[in-house]
Order: structure tokens, then sequence, then C-alpha cells
């Protein structure tokens, strides 16, 4: 890769996941929002290294969209909080950034290390039997970093572990502890330096980029030495905010960090474009495409069911325990899913990528935003149909292409928050929103962004 190319991989990834956090932040938070923002990161990858590998953008893009996913659990209002000094309990500034800081490196690192695997996986480093090691081994060391690092807790009696970096919420953090630590074992053991690459990377980015982010967030709500804030007039017309602006930030140097590793990782990605065009992608379970959808149609099933049954227990005013429905909903959506996307199943990949993009989108507002029976009647009627279609045109074709995959992550999503805010009271229904700033800018940013990610992800693939 020349350096101009890996300059403009770099950019352009930073910019993609930029994008993406857009769309995590207004619509879909946690595991299933940081889907977006993942899968734009694996997809721009892919785009830059071309070739056999650009062919397949599906492999690393779904696993983008699952590794990011794994940050997500980490709760991280109270540590800002801590900084803005707006929480019940004392301001702690130390334990804000390092609780940031910690997440931050945390949810990059196994975003960068799951792509870094599926390039590696493309060219055969890892058998069948490694992949399903490596499986075990994050199911089993997730289990021990949340005993070790997380436990106990009980909100209500006002227990917390010895670490806690979230006052009012569950922390989850050793967790992932667990999960960078499979990559990483599962990395030395096979020598995959373009994962270890992308890992250490993310690591870092994702942990500087939270600390700087956090700095945009608390000059533009609080003022400088000068006693002016920073882009105030934009805040004050409502064009933008502290938390949005540390929201975008983070991603974009989460994504900066990841496409580093990337580019770092030049000669090995050459070396997995030659074996590919040699023998081919490694893909055990090329002929058990039939038995694959059929899995991944359970696995949305379970997704649904989980999410109709949270709905109406809500509904009749039920308590439940949201944790462990968590627990059994994940491993959906992420754990598992990475294991036919590490034996490069090609309908594994497509569903996980423009499809997955939709669910996750279908699921939040059918169980959350339009919670009235009206509102939510609706909103079902109209869905149900675009995702019966995009399941089928997924299979039936080559799949969805990466404006395609660009545009179901991003204007869908726009779409969905006007229309939640436009028919719900408390935001001032259709009359407010048609007179906000924010609508138009949201508005033109969106288009401005999409034209872009149009015309650069045009350009790679023509080349």
């Amino acid at each position: 890769m020349t350096l101009t190319k890996a300059i403009l991989c770099c950019l352009f990834t930073s910019f993609a996941v930029h994008y993406g956090w857009k769309m995590r932040g207004t619509v879909i938070g946690g595991e299933k929002g940081a889907m977006v923002p993942g899968m734009f990161c694996g997809l721009s990858l892919a785009l830059f290294a071309g070739g056999e590998i650009g062919s397949y953008f599906c492999i690393p893009a779904a696993a983008g969209l699952i590794g990011m996913s794994y940050g997500g659990i980490e709760p991280y209002g109270d540590n800002i909080a801590w900084i803005m000094d707006k929480h019940q309990v004392e301001p702690n500034p130390k334990k804000g950034y390092g609780g940031l800081a910690l997440k931050g490196a945390l949810w990059f690192s196994i975003a960068g290390g799951y792509m870094g695997m599926s390039f590696s996986a493309m060219g055969g480093k890892y058998s069948v039997k490694d992949i399903l090691i490596f499986i075990a081994l994050v199911f089993i060391l997730q289990s021990i970093g949340y005993g070790v690092f997380n436990q106990p807790y009980d909100k209500e009696k006002g227990i917390h572990p010895k670490i806690y970096l979230t006052y009012e919420s569950r922390d989850e953090w050793g967790s992932n502890i667990g999960v960078l630590t499979a990559i990483i074992i599962m990395a030395v053991i096979n020598r995959d330096f373009t994962a270890l690459r992308m890992t250490v990377c993310g690591l870092f980015f994702g942990a500087v980029g939270w600390l700087i982010a956090m700095r945009l967030y608390y000059y533009t709500e609080n003022p400088m030495k000068n006693g002016k804030y920073l882009l105030g007039v934009l805040s004050r017309k409502k064009l933008c905010g502290g938390w949005g602006n540390m929201e975008y930030c983070l991603g974009s140097f989460g994504g900066l960090g990841i496409a580093l590793g990337f580019v770092l990782s030049g000669s090995d990605i050459s070396d997995i474009q030659k074996k590919i065009e040699a023998d081919g992608i490694f893909s055990p379970w090329a002929d058990q495409d039939f038995a694959v959808i059929c899995a991944f149609i359970l696995f949305f099933a379970v997704l649904l069911f989980i999410n109709v049954f949270e709905y109406e227990l809500d509904k009749k005013g039920k308590k439940y325990n949201s944790f462990i429905m968590d627990c059994i909903e994940r491993p959906f959506f992420n754990t598992i899913p990475f294991i036919f996307i590490l034996m490069c199943s090609l309908p594994a990949a497509k569903l996980m990528t423009a499809f997955m993009a939709l669910y996750v989108l279908f699921l939040k507002n059918m169980s959350d935003r339009f919670k009235p029976g009206k509102a939510r009647n609706i909103f079902i009627i109209v869905s149900v149909p675009v995702l019966v279609a995009s399941f089928v045109l997924t299979l039936v074709t080559s799949g969805p292409s990466p404006l395609l995959i660009f545009i179901s992550g991003g204007i869908p999503y726009v779409i969905l928050e006007i229309v939640w805010k436009g028919t719900t009271p408390k935001y001032g229904g259709w009359k407010s929103m048609t007179s906000l700033n924010e609508f138009t800018y949201k508005i033109s940013l969106l288009a401005l962004q999409s034209t872009i990610i149009a015309i650069v992800g045009g350009l790679i693939i023509s080349r």
C-alpha cells in the first residue's frame, strides 16, 4: 500500500466511523447501536484492501459490526457526570477520565482485533478447531472477567465491586477484558500480527480518543479561561452539542486507530491477497449455505422473541432481570455469529451487514420508541415488508453493495428519529420539528456525509 493510499485509508475510515457513530447516538445506544460504526469500519478497510479481499467486503464488515458491539455493554454516563459535576455523589474527575480511557481502550481494541482476525481468517490463518476454541475461550474469560472485576453488585443495597467505574448502572468492563484476553491469546498462538496490530492501535486510540473527546465536551458546555464557550454560536443555535461532539470525536479517533493498525499490516494483507488468489478463500462451510441460513433465521427469531417478551412485560408493569435477558440475547448477535464469520461463510456475512443494520433498528423502535399501540402498529406494518424484502434480496443476489450498506446504516436511522420526535408530544410534535434548526442541520449534514461516502467509496471501488 502506497503512503498516499494509506493516508486516505486512515482518513476515510475515521470519517466513516464518525458517520456511523452519528447513527448510534441518534437512534440506538448500547451494543446494537455500536454495530453500525463497526460495520462501516470493516467495510472501509476491505474497500481499501481491494483485490480478492475487497470482493469479500461483507466478511470484515460483519466482523466490525460484531466486534464493535462488545463495547456497547459499558455504561459511561456516570463517568461523564463525575467530570461534569452533574451527579448525586461528589465530583471525581480522575475516576471519570480513568473510566472513559479504560472503556474506550477496550471498545476499540476488541473491534480492531475482531476485524484483524477476519482478514487473517480469509487467508486460512485459523482452522475450524482454532475458531471453536476461540469462541469457547471468549465465553469462559468473559465470565471470569466479570466475576473478578465487576462483582459483587447490588444497586438497591448500595453494594459495588472494589473498583467500580459506574455508580448508577451495572459495570461490565471486566467481561470485555476477558474478550480482549481471548483475542490476544489466539492471535499470539497463531502468530496473527494483523489482529495484534489492529488490537493495539485500537486500544491506544480508543483510550486517548475518549480523553480528547471528553475535553471537547467539557469546553463546549463550560466556559474556557477567557470566559467563552467552544463552538458557542453553533451550540446556542442547537446545531451541535457537547455530547454529540464527544461521541463523534470518539468515533473518529477509534476508526483512525484501527485503520492505522490495518495499514501497518500492509505486507500481511498482501500475503493474504496472494493466498486467496492462489488457493481461494478459506471457507470450510461453503457447501452448507442452507444450514447457515437456517441458523441465522433462528438467531433473528430469538432476538425478536426476546424483544417482544420484554415489551409485553413492560406493558404489564412486570419486573424482570434485564441483565439476565441481556446475557441470553447477546450471544445471538455477536459471539455465535462470529463463528460463521471466521469460517468466511458468505450468507452469514451478507446477513450480518445490511440486513442486521436494519433489523436492530426495527427491534429498537418496535420495543422502545414506538410503544403506544397505534404508532407501534403502523411502524410494524410499514417495516415488516421492508425487512422481508431485504432478507430475500440479500440471499438471492450477490449481496448488498458497499453503498447500500452505508445507506442502510445511515438514512433510515435519521428518518426514524425525525418521525419519532415529530410524533412524540414532549418534543412538541411536527410543528416544532419543522421549525427547529436541528431538523435542517441533521438532514443537510447527513446528505453531505452520504455524498462524500458515495463519491470516495465509488472511487475506491473503481480502482
